[in-house]
């Protein structure tokens, strides 16, 4: 399961036996991975849980886990603390760099980022936190710019894009990946919520 607001892709599974189970507990605190295939396409996934029940005469084994990308979460990233005073400033695209040398050599191969989202300058000392991890850092540079995180299902890659490829004041002058015709859509809905209205970007 994954969808745009979420950084890394969640998974369950049915183990058919004991023995089977036990390949998938972690060695030595390390998560087990295991590699998914769905129509050809693969996702490599760190086993997070598992789960057994029984009744009389029958066992049931589930096992839980997520993409790579958790290896930049908690509990497999250490939460940190730190102030950027760089003189100067700092773009976000130079933090989010640093925020992935945090867990630099832990791993082969390392971390690679792509920042393909809108880049602004921090300005000295007005960007800190407090017990965070590289994901939760990353997610808040993303989230001011109006972007998401995702990663490459198999390589140690993570993006930060666009949400939309035009940005909302242009969409008028946008042009669309493809057009559905109203004849084609089966079922519609709307709903309206008060926001606070804006008048400037």
């Amino acid at each position: 399961d994954t969808d745009i607001d979420s950084w890394c892709w969640s998974f369950s599974a049915t183990v058919k036996t004991a023995a089977g189970l036990d390949l998938c507990k972690p060695v030595s605190a390390t998560p087990v991975k295991v590699i998914a295939t769905i129509n050809g396409y693969f996702w490599h996934i760190l086993v997070d849980g598992y789960s057994e029940r029984g009744s009389f005469g029958n066992s049931a084994y589930t096992i839980t886990g997520r993409t790579i990308a958790v290896e930049l979460a908690s509990p497999m990233a250490e939460p940190a603390s730190k102030v950027y005073d760089n003189v100067g400033g700092i773009l976000l695209s130079q933090v989010f760099d640093q925020e992935l040398l945090r867990v630099q050599g832990e791993y082969e191969p390392d971390w690679t980022g792509v920042w393909n989202a809108q880049d602004g300058l921090i300005p000295p000392n007005t960007f800190t936190y407090q017990d965070k991890t590289p994901i939760e850092v990353i997610t808040t540079l993303a989230a001011a710019v109006g972007a998401f995180v995702h990663h490459d299902p198999v390589s140690r890659t993570l993006y930060v894009d666009k949400r939309y490829k035009t940005n909302p004041w242009d969409f008028t002058q946008g042009v669309e990946d493809m057009a559905l015709d109203h004849s084609s859509v089966i079922s519609t809905g709307m709903a309206w919520k008060p926001t606070p209205e804006k008048n400037g970007v």
